[in-house]
Parts: C-alpha cells; sequence; structure tokens
C-alpha cells in the first residue's frame, strides 16, 4: 500500500477531491493544487472527472480506480454532472463553497482512522442539494457564507483551516430528512428505489418535476423561490414526492386537479397567467425536461383548454393573431426559451419582458414563424459549444480552421433584424464529420489525453492541434463514448514531433541529437549500433535519419538525460532507484544509458 493511502485512507461516501485535498494538508502542500503539479496531475481535472488524472491519482495513492470513482464527479458538458452514473444539473449541486454537517465533522476526529488533524472529510453527498439534512444527526446542512477563491476551489481542507466549526456546531438547526432526499440517496446508491415512474427520468429531472409539484400544490401556481425558506422546500420536495410516487396516474391527476381549479375559481384574465405560470413550470423549469411527463402534461392541457364564456368578444377576436411564445415554440418545435432570446435580440419583445417566463409573453405569430424556422438551420455560439463538445478557445481554432461563415442577422432588407453570432447547423455537421474521418483508433492507447491536456503538456496551441486533426497528419486519434470533440484522445508525443518535425521527412544528425538530447557522437553511436535507422546516403546529406525512426526511437527509448529533465531529479539519483528496482539500461553510447519506456512503467 501506497504510504499516501496509509496517512488519510479514502473513506466511503467521500468525494475524490476532499481525499485529495487531505493528503496535500497532511504531507505540508499549502493547497492541493501544488501537491498536484507536484505529481504530475492536474488537480482541477480531477475535481472534473477526467479519467486520466483519476487514474493517475489511483495509481499513485495505489487504490483501484473503481473504488475511487465512487467519490468522483464526472463532468460531462457545461451544464451536466454524472454522480455515480447519475445525471445531474450543476444548479442542482453546490461545489465551489463548502457545505457540511458541523456534527458529522466533530465525529470524525473520533471515529476516522487518519493522521491526527486531518481525520475531517468531506462527503459527496454534501455537494448535492437535494440532500438537505445529515441522514445521521437529522439536522439541516450548513453552508459558509462566501464562495471559496477561484484558485482554491474543490480543496476541502484548506476550506476548513479557516472553518469556526464550534460556531457552526451552536447554529444548527434540526431537520427531518424528506423523502425525495431518501429517493436521492437510494438511487445514488443504486439501491431499489419504490418509484419506479421517477426512475424512468434522469435524477435531475425527476428531482425538479418532484420539487415543483410539492411547491406548486403546497404554495400555488406563482410561487416566488426567493420566498420559500430552506425547510420549507424540504417539505415541498417531500410533498412532491410522495405525490409522484403514485406514477403516471398520480401526475395526471395532479394536473388535472390544478387546471379544474384555475377554471372553476377564476376570471379569464387570471385563468390565462395562471395556465401560462403552470405550463412553464411543468415544461420549461426542468432542463430537458422531455418524455411520458411532457406528452402526459400537453394531455392534459389539451383536455382542459376549452374558453372561459366571460371573456369579451372583441378582446377575443383582438387576441386572435397573438400567441404566447411557449405556444408558438411548441408549434414549430423548438425551445420556447432560445426563441425568447432570439425575440429579445431582434427587439421583437421588449427588454423589459426579459424577465417574464415565454408563456406570459404575447407576440404576433406569423412574425415569429421566421424566428423559428432559423432556429430549427443555426444554433447561438453557447449550443454551438455544446454540439461540437468545444469550449471558447477550441471554438475559434475551429472556425479559424474549417471557415465558419458566422452571421448576426435574420431576414433581408427592410425586415432584417440584428441577432446574437449564429452558425448553420450544416457546417457544425462537417466539423462532426472532419472528426470522425479523423479517427485512427478505436480505443485509447498508453498516455493519450485531451485537446486542453495537450496544449498544457507541450504549449501548443488549440490552432496547431484542430490544423494537424482536421488535415489528417495524426496517426493516434482516438474518440471515446462521447463523440465530440471534448472525448477525443491525441498522443502528446505524436503531436509535439509532428509540430517539431513539420511536413520535413527526415533529417540531418545534428538536427536528431537535438530532439533527442544528446550528443552528436551518441547519434551516430545509436546508427551504428542500428538502433536507428538511416535513409541512403546522398552527396548532399551523407548521414539522414528519417523522422518516423526518430519518433519510433522517442516512444521507445529515453536517455538518463531525458529522465532527470521528466522527472526532475538528479542523474544519480535516477541511477539509484533504477539499480533498485532492478532496471538496467538497454544500452550505452559513451556516458549516455538508454532505457526502454517499457521498463519504467511500473516505477
Amino acid at each position: 500500500m501506497s504510504r499516501l493511502a496509509g496517512i488519510t485512507p479514502f473513506v466511503a461516501g467521500e468525494s475524490l477531491t476532499s481525499n485529495c485535498s487531505r493528503i496535500a494538508a497532511a504531507c505540508g502542500f499549502d493547497s492541493a493544487r501544488k501537491f498536484a503539479a507536484f505529481h504530475g496531475f492536474d488537480f482541477k481535472a480531477l475535481a472534473s472527472g477526467d479519467p486520466v488524472h483519476v487514474e493517475y491519482f489511483a495509481n499513485l495513492i495505489d487504490r483501484p480506480v473503481a473504488r475511487l470513482e465512487a467519490g468522483a464527479v464526472h463532468a460531462v458538458s457545461p451544464r451536466i454532472s454524472m454522480v455515480r452514473g447519475e445525471a445531474l444539473n450543476r444548479s442542482l449541486m453546490m461545489r465551489k463553497r463548502l457545505r457540511f454537517c458541523p456534527l458529522c465533522l466533530s465525529d470524525d476526529d473520533r471515529h476516522v482512522r487518519a493522521r491526527r488533524g486531518f481525520r475531517k472529510f468531506g462527503r459527496l453527498n454534501w455537494e448535492i442539494l437535494p440532500i438537505r439534512a445529515c441522514t445521521t444527526h437529522e439536522v439541516e446542512l450548513m453552508q459558509t457564507h462566501s464562495d471559496v477563491p477561484h484558485a482554491f476551489v474543490y480543496d476541502f481542507a484548506l476550506a476548513m483551516r479557516s472553518l469556526k466549526l464550534r460556531t457552526y456546531r451552536l447554529l444548527a438547526r434540526p431537520m427531518e430528512v424528506d423523502s425525495l432526499q431518501i429517493y436521492v440517496e437510494r438511487r445514488l446508491e443504486g439501491r431499489p428505489t419504490g418509484s419506479p415512474w421517477l426512475d424512468s427520468f434522469t435524477l435531475s429531472d425527476a428531482v425538479m418535476i418532484a420539487e415543483t409539484v410539492g411547491a406548486i400544490d403546497r404554495h400555488g401556481v406563482e410561487f416566488k423561490n426567493r420566498t420559500i425558506q430552506p425547510q420549507e422546500w424540504s417539505r415541498c420536495a417531500g410533498h412532491g414526492h410522495d405525490i409522484l410516487q403514485g406514477g403516471e396516474p398520480a401526475f395526471r391527476s395532479f394536473v388535472s386537479s390544478v387546471l379544474r381549479n384555475v377554471h372553476a375559481n377564476l376570471l379569464t384574465d387570471n385563468a390565462r397567467s395562471y395556465v401560462g405560470s403552470l405550463y412553464d413550470l411543468l415544461f420549461y423549469a426542468v432542463d430537458d425536461f422531455a418524455g411520458i411527463a411532457r406528452e402526459i402534461a400537453r394531455e392534459v392541457f389539451a383536455d382542459h383548454a376549452s374558453p372561459v364564456p366571460t371573456a369579451p368578444a372583441g378582446r377575443c377576436r383582438k387576441e386572435a393573431s397573438l400567441l404566447s411564445i411557449s405556444v408558438i415554440a411548441d408549434k414549430h418545435g423548438v425551445a420556447a426559451r432560445s426563441l425568447k432570446t432570439l425575440l429579445l435580440d431582434a427587439g421583437i419583445v421588449d427588454r423589459a419582458d426579459a424577465a417574464k417566463l415565454p408563456g406570459h409573453i404575447l407576440v404576433d405569430h406569423e412574425r415569429c414563424a421566421l424566428f423559428a424556422a432559423e432556429l430549427r438551420t443555426s444554433l447561438d455560439q453557447r449550443e454551438t459549444r455544446e454540439a461540437l463538445g468545444a469550449d471558447a478557445r477550441l471554438l475559434r481554432a475551429l472556425a479559424s480552421e474549417l471557415g465558419f461563415v458566422e452571421y448576426a442577422s435574420i431576414g433581408e432588407g427592410l425586415n432584417s433584424y440584428r441577432v446574437g453570432r449564429r452558425v448553420p447547423i450544416e457546417q457544425i455537421e462537417r466539423a462532426l464529420d472532419i472528426l470522425r474521418r479523423s479517427v485512427t483508433m478505436s480505443e485509447t492507447v498508453g498516455e493519450m489525453v485531451s485537446f486542453a491536456e495537450v496544449v498544457r503538456i507541450i504549449g501548443c496551441s488549440f490552432d496547431d492541434l484542430v490544423r494537424l486533426l482536421a488535415r489528417g497528419r495524426l496517426e493516434r486519434v482516438a474518440l471515446e463514448k462521447g463523440g465530440l470533440y471534448h472525448d477525443v484522445r491525441l498522443d502528446p508525443k505524436e503531436v509535439q514531433a509532428k509540430l517539431q518535425f513539420g511536413d520535413r521527412d527526415s533529417f540531418d544528425v545534428q538536427a536528431v541529437a537535438r530532439w533527442i538530447g544528446v550528443s552528436v557522437s551518441s547519434v551516430k553511436l545509436l546508427v551504428e549500433f542500428g538502433v536507428l535507422e538511416m535513409e541512403p546516403p546522398t552527396r548532399k546529406r551523407p548521414m539522414a535519419v528519417p523522422v518516423k525512426a526518430i519518433i519510433r526511437f522517442i516512444n521507445e527509448y529515453v536517455s538518463s538525460e531525458g529522465l532527470a529533465k521528466e522527472w526532475r531529479w538528479r542523474i544519480s539519483r535516477i541511477r539509484n532507484r533504477l539499480d533498485a528496482s532492478g532496471v538496467g539500461p538497454a544500452f550505452v553510447t559513451g556516458k549516455t544509458s538508454f532505457y526502454r519506456r517499457a521498463d519504467l512503467s511500473s516505477l
């Protein structure tokens, strides 16, 4: 077992970042980031669940990756995180502010086996907002009053240094564990939940619809989030879960009863306002809310869509050409929030209505047809990044290399409107097609990493990477499950070689000596030994080594001087370590020893 794992063992239920942070603090590092940089991985990437860095950390502390995965949070997109195989919207997680149970932290000093002073650990469940109470002590989870500085975010041990735990223990308030929290905990643990209908949704959608239904039933359709206190939110969440435990019939009955009450007790204007609010809450309060719940709600709305007889006839005729943005969006099959944003940018909807929900804004449906059609053929910048799986830097590089034609206006002549920059969907599909054609390997092999990691390791630009990838210059390209640009895995050594060597096929011994980092005489000896291939000699270049031979040699061998640069150790220390491990040089040229990289993989 690694000594690092023995200092602060990984505890069941602990978050991965908490364990890394505690080890860093116990080893005397000022922060987890400095500890990670010293050992050759990125703490922020570890916090985002990057598989390469999770595996690196697991090997560092000599623990199985599968065990650490239970405490990892995988950022699969800018808005969605995967926690133990369940999808959660970022709005349902709190990672940039310390959230904790003060009584649990006090108990850790007595019950956790670790070095004294570093026994308190952060639970993964504390980062999930629907989990509002400590199941052990039945008190409300507390949080610090300010965000952790950006440079130290996710660093649990660092945040604990300034935490006045005794004060927080005195302020702890009792709170019962609601049924929705029990549902979330069971689902994360892979146990039966007793709510099969909610299990058909993503965890994020199940939580949001349960909380929304509970809040509507307890506070009415036009409830305000900011007026509901945490303990009341817990009651709403539990109440909503209890309603939805009845499955599809219970959801139908709930929506139908709310609509019946609206039509029976309210005048026309108020009824329209309430129905619009309910429509928006059920359709748009939940990210990517689709499937059976959406269909059921639409059917129930249609059943209760008969007009109220008290509406004035003249007013009905005047409003006949006006529809809410929500209705227009459903008619054209586009997202209501996207249509609202586009209409705001074009000036069709007044900025004073920006805070209103799409169901509360009435517009001319014929005028909006142009914008609805635009939403089906192009994407804005945020949607483009999500569709390609690229951040802003990578998107700029793709647009430059692939020649994206972006435009910021819709319509022609007097009927043109200025909007935010948009990218045609066909160009996005072309970019994804180029990506699929550039893949050369079915799975990752060795030290293949993402775009961002290649940029960090070798110091190149995103433009360089995109140029090599799009022009088919790379021979080691793998694509992971997602199939987007953030799922691409490249070999940093191959990229560095391609950028260094350019389009040349061979180099003389002086240039080869610079690439390998040894003397010219050592290169000549390597050629004599047959380790490095040579091209047939010519009058202008009597000794020339092919680029493929150089890359193959660099991937297979490394000199003692090269190891000193990679490991940041003295050569004498490297030789002592290798001798103690029984690893000898593959061959020696002069004073330079060369080792096989395969023999060093276990060190």
